[in-house]
C-alpha cells in the first residue's frame, strides 16, 4: 500500500523512473515523516519541492523530511559521501572541512540551511499561525537557537532536535528541526546560530501544531533558508552629516543603537556622526568605541536645557544692597546677629539701615573671633520678627543687591517665612557679575574684588561696612556693563 502511494506522488511530481524508495520513516511522537529515495540521477531543486508537497497533501499534518541519494553524485563524488561518517578531523584540517561542509547557496544568495530551496513567495505571518496549518512559510529574523540533547523515541531510534526562536515582531514562535544524526544536527546549529541577533531574514517552511509536552504553537521544519539582509543605501554623490542624533541615552525618546548607527553610516560613506542626547553625555564611550572600531569620527554634543532663572531690571531702579551676619551657613540651623543695608538711588546712597538681634541664642566663639559680635552687643536689640518687619518696609519696592546673594536672599527668605514677612523682590549678584565681568581675578571673594576696585573694606565681616562696600562694588560693575 505504501509503494503504491509512493508510486502515485512520483507519477504526480514529474519524477522520472529508476527512482526507488530505500527507506520510509514515520515518527507518530514528532508528527515527522522521513523518506530517503535512490536515484540515477539527481533532482532538481523544483522535483524535490513538489515531491514534499505532495506528500504534506497526502498526510495533513505531518511534517515531511527528504533525502535523496543519487547514483551519480556518489560515483563521481566518492570523498564527499566518506566523509559523512568520517570521525571528525584534526585541528590542521579544520579549514578544508568548513569549506567542504558550507551550506548550498542559490544565484541570488539565498542559503539553503536545511532541506530544500523555498520557492514561493507566500508568507505566513507569525501571528496568523494556527494549529493544524499545514506547509506554511513564515519569514522573520532568528532570536535565539538551541541544540537539544538527543534521546530515545519509542522505535529506539535517537532523535536530535535544534530549536529556533524566530520573530516577524508581529509574534514569536518556536521552529523545531529534528534529525537522527547528531553530526547533521551539530551542522546545521553551526550554520544557523551566527544568525542570531543579525539582520539577515530565515524562511521557515513546516507543519505547525501544538505538541503535548510544550502547550504552546510550534513550527515543525521542513525547510530552512537565510536570506542575507537588505540594508537602505545613500547614492548621493555629496554625502551628508548628520548633527543631530539621539541614542537610548535619550529618555523617552530616542531609540537608536550607537554600534549600528555607526555600522550604517561606514556603509553610506558618512564621515562624520554628531551625538546630541537630552542633556546627558552617557552615550559617549559607547560613541567612542563605535568610532574608532568604524573609521567615522564622532562628534560628541548635548542638548541643554536653558533655564530662565533671571529677570531683566532697570539700571534705573532703586537698589537695596544688604548684607547680614550669622551663627552658621544653612538657615534651617543658624540664626541671624545682624543685618546692614544701604539703599541706592542715581548712584547715590539715599538711605542707611542696621540692627542687631536679639533672640536670646548663644554665639558661637568662631563666629565671635570672624565678625566681632558679642552676646553684650544683643542686649536691648529687637527679635528677629520685628528687625525683619523693619527691614521689609526698608526694601519695599527696591531691588536687592547682595555678594553672593543666594546665601543672603535664602537667609532672610527663610525666617520671614516663619512669620509671614515675604521678601519678594528680585535681586542682583555682585559675585555673579565679578565672575562675568571681571576676568583676572585669582577669585572673586567680596575683599579680593574691593581690591581690585579699590574700595575701603575696613572692618570686613560686619553687616554695615561690608553692605557699604557692596554698594560701591555694585556701582562700579554697571559702570563696566
Amino acid at each position: 500500500m505504501a509503494q503504491d502511494l509512493f508510486s502515485n506522488v512520483l507519477a504526480k511530481a514529474n519524477i522520472p523512473n529508476g527512482v526507488s524508495v530505500e527507506t520510509v520513516h514515520l515518527s507518530r511522537e514528532n508528527h515527522r515523516l522521513s523518506v530517503c529515495l535512490r536515484a540515477g540521477e539527481r533532482l532538481s531543486d523544483v522535483q524535490c519541492e513538489s515531491l514534499v508537497r505532495l506528500l504534506s497533501d497526502y498526510l495533513p499534518g505531518v511534517s515531511v523530511g527528504l533525502d535523496v541519494r543519487s547514483d551519480a553524485a556518489e560515483a563521481t563524488a566518492p570523498a564527499t559521501s566518506q566523509a559523512k561518517v568520517m570521525p571528525r578531523p584534526a585541528p590542521s584540517q579544520k579549514p578544508a572541512q568548513a569549506a567542504a561542509s558550507a551550506p548550498k547557496q542559490t544565484a541570488d544568495g539565498v542559503r539553503i540551511l536545511y532541506g530544500t530551496s523555498i520557492k514561493t513567495h507566500q508568507r505566513v505571518r507569525v501571528h496568523d499561525l494556527a494549529e493544524g496549518d499545514a506547509m506554511v512559510v513564515i519569514e522573520g529574523v532568528l532570536v535565539s537557537a538551541e541544540m537539544r540533547e538527543g534521546w530515545k523515541g519509542k522505535d529506539g531510534r535517537t532523535s536530535y532536535r535544534v530549536q529556533l526562536n524566530v520573530t516577524d515582531y508581529t509574534d514569536s514562535v518556536y521552529c523545531v528541526c529534528t534529525f537522527y544524526e547528531e553530526v547533521k544536527a551539530q551542522r546545521f546549529y553551526d550554520w544557523v546560530s551566527p544568525l542570531s541577533g543579525q539582520r539577515d531574514r530565515l524562511l521557515v517552511r513546516g507543519v505547525c501544531r501544538m505538541p503535548r509536552y510544550a502547550k504552546e504553537l510550534m513550527l515543525f521544519v521542513n525547510d530552512v533558508n537565510a536570506e542575507p539582509a537588505v540594508y537602505r543605501e545613500d547614492t548621493a554623490a555629496d554625502k551628508r552629516v548628520e548633527l543631530h542624533l539621539h541614542s537610548r541615552m535619550s529618555t523617552m525618546d530616542g531609540l537608536t543603537d550607537l554600534t549600528e548607527a555607526f555600522q550604517m553610516a561606514k556603509r553610506w560613506g558618512h564621515r562624520a556622526l554628531a551625538i546630541t542626547d537630552h542633556g546627558v553625555v552617557q552615550a559617549f564611550p559607547e560613541a567612542a568605541k563605535a568610532a574608532k572600531k568604524t573609521g567615522v569620527k564622532a562628534i560628541f554634543g548635548v542638548e541643554g536645557y536653558l533655564v530662565p532663572d533671571c529677570d531683566l531690571i532697570d539700571l534705573q531702579d532703586t537698589y537695596v544692597v544688604f548684607d547680614i551676619e550669622t551663627t552658621g551657613l544653612k538657615p534651617e540651623h543658624a540664626d541671624i546677629l545682624e543685618i546692614g543695608a544701604v539703599k541706592l538711588s542715581n548712584g547715590k546712597i539715599v538711605d542707611r539701615f542696621q540692627t542687631f538681634i536679639n533672640d536670646g541664642v548663644l554665639i558661637p566663639s568662631n563666629i565671635t573671633r570672624l565678625t566681632g559680635i558679642t552676646g553684650d552687643m544683643l542686649v536691648g536689640a529687637p527679635s528677629s520678627r520685628e528687625a525683619l518687619q523693619e527691614f521689609a518696609s526698608f526694601c519695599a519696592g527696591c531691588c536687592l543687591v547682595a555678594h553672593n546673594a543666594a546665601f543672603d536672599v535664602g537667609f532672610i527668605r527663610h525666617h520671614g517665612a516663619r512669620y509671614q514677612i515675604r521678601f519678594d523682590e528680585p535681586y542682583a549678584d555682585t559675585l555673579m557679575l565679578s565672575r562675568y565681568l571681571v576676568h583676572d581675578l585669582p577669585n572673586h571673594k567680596l575683599d579680593t574684588v574691593c581690591e581690585y576696585f579699590a574700595v575701603d573694606l575696613t572692618n570686613h565681616h560686619r553687616a554695615s561696612d561690608d553692605a557699604a562696600a557692596t554698594a560701591e562694588v555694585f556701582l562700579r560693575l554697571l559702570d563696566i556693563m
